[in-house]
């Protein structure tokens, strides 16, 4: 049988506190108008500071924390693509792709090549340096995007495309950094 103890039960812990807090920031948001990563952000906060200023041990030591800051990105953006996702319509995602792909492609190699440029021109980085630093920030983020989308009173038709368009670049974004990283 499966036992979780240790770290593995405390990752889980914040794993599950963090979609509970994110469930009443979106209760919060509803009822105040101000937004839920506020809370989140605030949890991080604690997380880091609190322990340590009340006179506690932390519930996580930094360095084991960032060992699992791939796995919470991906249970994070699982999570909120999944739920973007149950909102859209099948037909509608087909009808917008043939604008949200070649939207996409064309704004993350601009961004992409534009970032490059500005490094290598003004910063004087190498070319594969400062194309890795736009692929990472070349796309729109399907994370950001979705939370705006949702909040935002706009057509169906734009959402979709904005939803799809961002999730695209996305792909982008990790397809790009891992071709620099192997070039580098």
């Amino acid at each position: 049988p499966f036992q979780c103890t240790g770290i593995t039960a405390r990752v889980l812990g914040v794993i599950a506190a963090t979609i509970f807090l994110g469930f009443l920031g979106g209760l919060f948001y509803r009822r105040t108008g101000i937004p839920d990563l506020i809370l989140l952000i605030i949890l991080g906060i604690v997380l880091n500071y609190a322990p340590g200023a009340l006179g506690f041990s932390p519930i996580f030591e930094r360095e084991s924390l960032m060992s699992y800051s791939g796995l919470f990105a991906a249970v994070a953006l699982a999570i909120i693509l999944f739920e973007a996702g149950l909102r859209m319509d099948f037909y509608e995602v087909l009808e917008r792709s043939k604008r949200a792909i070649p939207l996409a492609i064309m704004s993350w190699l601009v961004s992409a090549f534009a970032v490059a440029a500005f490094t290598k021109y003004i910063f004087g980085w190498r070319w594969a340096h400062g194309l890795l630093l736009g692929c990472c920030i070349g796309g729109s983020s399907s994370v950001v995007i979705s939370a705006v989308v949702r909040r935002l009173p706009v057509r169906e038709e734009t959402s979709a495309t904005l939803l799809l368009e961002s999730t695209v670049t996305d792909v982008l974004c990790i397809v790009g950094v891992l071709i620099c990283l192997d070039y580098l």
